[in-house]
Order: C-alpha cells, then structure tokens, then sequence
C-alpha cells in the first residue's frame, strides 16, 4: 500500500527524523500534527524511504493477531484507545501490505471466538 508522497512531505519528514533535536518546540508541535494529520503518508515514507523500512517485522498470522490486539483494546477505559493511533504504530514496525485505515478497521471489527482461543493455546503449548 504505498503511495509516492510530494516533496514538501518527504522533506518535512525527512526534517522530523533526522533534525529532530535541534528543532525548537513550535517546529515540533508543528511536525507532530503534520504527521497525525497524514498518517498514511508518513508511514509510506518511513517504509519506502528510510532504512527503518528494513526493519519491519514479518507479520504471518495477521487475523489471529488482530482478534488479540482487539482483545487488549478496552473501548471502555478512559482515555479511550484510538484504532488509528494503534494500527499508525503497528505499521511502522510490521510488514503488512494495508493502510492505516484499513487496519484500524480491522482492528476494531476482529472478534476471537472458541476456535481461535483454541489455536492460541495450541501455538502456545508448542512454544514451550
């Protein structure tokens, strides 16, 4: 799921990567905001155009992971756990072929149920 991103955008993020501690505080404020505001581009960008992009983690049961993500998500608690935020960090650190939306998405929806359950404890007894 990658999409090119303009060159304001590679700059910018290439500025809150690389220059970030010699930036003062409204320049960070600044660069936060762009980034919560264009999540999927910054994810492309680390992903595509940084050496981080090397570092993803291979993700090989995706549905079983997200039920337990979901599990581990209290919709109750405040303050409430944002699906974009969560899904936002887990792209940047696993190689799925999704965008941030679509992940929050399937994040929210994913429900474990008795076979699942099953299988974790299975995949768990083979660990040990």
């Amino acid at each position: 799921m990658y999409y090119d991103t303009p060159p304001f955008f590679d700059r910018t993020f290439g500025l809150a990567l690389s220059g970030w501690t010699d930036l003062s505080e409204p320049y960070r404020l600044f660069l936060v905001r762009l980034i919560k505001a264009n999540r999927q581009r910054f994810v492309d960008y680390v992903r595509q155009k940084t050496v981080l992009g090397e570092f993803l983690y291979r993700m090989d049961e995706l549905n079983l992971f997200l039920k337990v993500l979901n599990l581990l998500v209290d919709p109750y608690k405040k303050p409430k756990s944002s699906y974009t935020e969560i899904s936002f960090s887990f792209l940047l650190a696993f190689d799925m072929d999704v965008s941030v939306k679509y992940l929050a998405d399937k994040i929210r929806y994913a429900r474990m149920d008795s076979y699942d359950f099953a299988g974790l404890m299975e995949k768990s007894s083979e660990m040990e």
